[in-house]
């Protein structure tokens, strides 16, 4: 690409050509350029540049795209409460390794009525952390005679702090942050668990 001077005008002013807009001519005439005109150039640019920002959107909108993880209902739980109120919840389990380690980790959105039941091989003081957990989460600490034994309430969201059982635990649910409060859930009730 090269530029030219237009000497015809009374104010200088630059055009643009490219070699691949030269056309062939017969040898005994010059080669014919085709050059485009200041607005038409610009007219062009605009479109280029409006294509690349188009472009541009469309690429840091992929990268920021969140991919949800879906919920699998594989169970409920129910919990009796102080008032003899039954309190459903249909749940994930995490039984193995992956599962518990990975737990509800990069979960974007969870409803009221759901949560991931933890079963583990004995009761032993339990222990959490909110890495990479975006909602805030009430755990419900259960032993293996299904009595809740321990509550922790609202832990924070990305939160590194080790969350530990007061008393030792075999399984443990974790529901939205506010449940245990709206539902009315203590100390001391108990869980039924069924597997779908």
């Amino acid at each position: 690409m090269r530029e030219h001077f237009n000497s015809k005008a009374k104010e200088a002013k630059f055009s643009i050509c490219t070699d691949a807009f030269i056309l062939s001519a017969p040898s005994s005439s010059p080669p014919l350029h085709f050059c485009t005109d200041s607005f038409m150039l610009s007219a062009q640019v605009r479109i280029f540049l409006a294509i690349f920002a188009l472009i541009l959107t469309l690429s840091c909108a992929n990268k920021n795209q969140r991919t949800e993880i879906p919920f699998q209902k594989q169970g409920t739980v129910a919990i009796i409460n102080f008032f003899s109120e039954e309190i459903v919840f249909d749940v994930e389990l995490a039984e193995d390794v992956w599962s518990k380690a990975q737990g509800l980790m990069f979960r974007y959105r969870l409803e009221p009525h759901q949560g991931m039941f933890f079963i583990f091989d004995f009761e032993d003081y339990q222990s959490f952390w909110m890495k990479n957990t975006y909602l805030s989460l009430d755990m419900i600490f259960i032993d293996e005679s299904f009595q809740i034994i321990d509550i922790h309430e609202n832990a924070f969201p990305l939160s590194e702090e080790m969350i530990i059982s007061e008393h030792p635990a075999k399984y443990v649910l974790e529901v939205l942050g506010g449940t245990v409060k709206r539902s009315n859930i203590r100390i001391g009730d108990r869980a039924v668990f069924e597997r779908e």
